[in-house]
Order: C-alpha cells, then structure tokens, then sequence
C-alpha cells in the first residue's frame, strides 16, 4: 500500500468545483481517488458553515487553513531535533531536494524544509545548502487555479478518435469550440456547427476553465449539441466535468493543429469584423451579441447551397433540396 500523501492545493480545486455542484463525499472521494473519510473531514474541516449549516468550502481559503495548521505544528520541528537538523543539512549538501528528502525519508514536507532553510540565523550554512539548491532559494511561482486544474484534468480524447459522421459533417450537433480575446477582461467563446455552420456567441468576463464550464452546460441544457472538438487551450480543461454532466462528447485537436476545426477558425474570423483586434471593446451590451450572432446566422452560404445556418439548423431545411431564391 502506498503511503498517505496530504491533499494538494490542486485537488482542494476539484473538491470546491464539486462540492459546489453539491456532489457528495462518496462522489468526490472516488473522483479524486481519495477515502471516503479524507474527502469527508478536509471539507468539514477546512470549510465554512454558512448561516443555514451548510458547509462552504472555497480551495483557497481551505489551502491556507491547512498551511496555517500546519505551520503551527512544524513551525520549529526541524530546531528541536539536532539530529533531525544535521541529516537533512548532510542530504541538500549531498545534492537531495527538499522533495526528494521528504518523499523518501517521510519525516517533514519539503516546505518545512524549505521554511527551515529561509528563516536560518546560521548565514553561513544557509549559504552553503542554498548553493545546493536546484532554484538557488528562489520560490516558486504560485499557479493559478486555472492552470492548476488542467495539471489534473482528465485524459484528453483527440480528434483521431472522432467518428466518421463528425468528420463528414453528416449530422447536425456537432460543434468546435474557441475563444476569442477582446481585452484582458472580455472574451467571447463560440460554438460552430460543423454541418450548418450555426454559431452561438457568448459574451464572457474571463477565460476561466469554470466560465467555460457553466456557458457550455447552459447551451448543451437549450440546443441540440452532440459533441465539442476544441484545441487545447486551458480555458477547456474542465472537458470532463462538461461532458459528465451533459453526456456529449467532447473531442481535442493535436497541438498547434488550430487548423482542424477550421469551421471555428473562419467562423472568428467573420466575427472579427465586428471586433477587430487591437480595438478597445468597453461596455459590451448582449444586444450586440445578438445582433452580431444573427448576422451570421442569417447569411446565406455557398456550401449550404445559399441556405442559410439558421435555415439549416433550426427549420430543418437541405440544402440539396434549396430551390432557387427570389430576389425581387
């Protein structure tokens, strides 16, 4: 049996996500792989209860509380033990890390020892275990949540395993999914139906992996969508969540491959003339969403036999039954 290893701030990421969508310890302990117990006491323990009893709990504010315990604990537990203190002084200078001292002596985590190191009165050897030091004592840079959870994201399924029905463009509901940056605050996301070409425009404040989440569960709840092929951006890592709760499927181009869902990539490109780059969006209302959203589904195609998207998708209409159109 492998060894008890204290939960990650990037699980404490899942288990907010989770425990908001109100999934259950037993749920969330065999997402995470984790006992039921562990799961049941990190919330009950590191979370909040709010007025009505219920048990809020926020990954951010249940990581500190776990730091702040732990540091309490082991504040000095490398000062006290001499002998303890003189072992580890004798791995760094041997060229062990803090995480290899601490993964294979199991004694402290590697952030005490850390802690230990940067709070030494002793100049001269915390000069010279520094020395041995893969990063020299610079910390590390914090990750965001974002980035974090993608560390953790479920196996991707690439575009190589879509069936032949996608790729042939024979059904409608089969979408590709991007987002285009307008600012460092507005995004739009789009969803594309290869077939039809029918798009959805949603206006976004961020390009958070949850914000994706919620507008593609709102959309999947209202329209017909049968899968989503994305890149790989990490605004898409909570693909598995998506399709857990929506039961479609949810497909990945390889990287640098932007070309394979070229139906989005022209798709932003039209939209782009309504936000061109470079330009300062402000005060972004949903009517111009709209209004830019039915222009684009209104437009007649060449390849829909000049149907257009909404014609396609929404009245059913084939185009190799489009007869020809009166103009006046």
């Amino acid at each position: 049996m492998s060894k008890y290893t204290q939960i990650t701030y990037e699980e404490r990421v899942v288990i907010a996500d989770l425990w908001r969508k109100n999934k259950s310890y037993y749920f969330i302990s065999k997402w995470l792989e984790r006992k039921y117990d562990t799961i049941k006491n990190e919330i009950e323990r590191n979370g909040i209860s709010n007025e009505y009893g219920r048990i809020i709990y926020k990954a951010k504010k249940a990581h500190q509380k776990y730091i702040d315990r732990r540091q309490k604990y082991d504040v000095r537990i490398i000062e006290n033990n001499e002998k303890l203190e003189n072992k580890i002084s004798e791995l760094i200078i041997d060229d062990y890390s803090p995480d290899q001292i601490s993964g294979r002596f199991n004694t402290v985590s590697h952030q005490t020892i850390y802690n230990w190191i940067h709070r030494m009165d002793d100049m001269e050897l915390k000069k010279k275990l520094v020395k041995h030091l893969r990063r020299k004592g610079k910390k590390y840079r914090k990750t965001s949540k974002l980035h974090a959870f993608e560390s953790i994201t479920a196996p991707k399924t690439m575009i190589d395993k879509r069936p032949t029905c996608i790729d042939a463009r024979e059904r409608l509901g089969d979408f590709e999914g991007d987002t285009i940056i307008l600012s460092d605050k507005q995004r739009l996301y789009t969803l594309v139906d290869r077939k039809s070409g029918y798009t959805f425009i949603r206006h976004i404040q961020n390009g958070f992996a949850q914000t994706i989440y919620e507008e593609t569960i709102d959309l999947c709840n209202q329209n017909n969508i049968l899968s989503i092929t994305y890149d790989n951006g990490v605004e898409f890592s909570y693909h598995d969540l998506i399709a857990l709760d929506t039961n479609i499927s949810i497909y990945f181009c390889f990287p640098y491959h932007s070309w394979e869902k070229g139906t989005n990539e022209n798709t932003n490109g039209l939209i782009r003339q309504y936000y061109p780059k470079g330009t300062t969006h402000d005060n972004i209302k949903k009517s111009d969403i709209t209004y830019v959203e039915n222009k684009l589904n209104h437009r007649p195609r060449k390849r829909l036999n000049y149907l257009t998207p909404y014609e396609v998708f929404v009245e059913k209409k084939k185009p190799e039954d489009s007869l020809v159109h009166v103009l006046i």
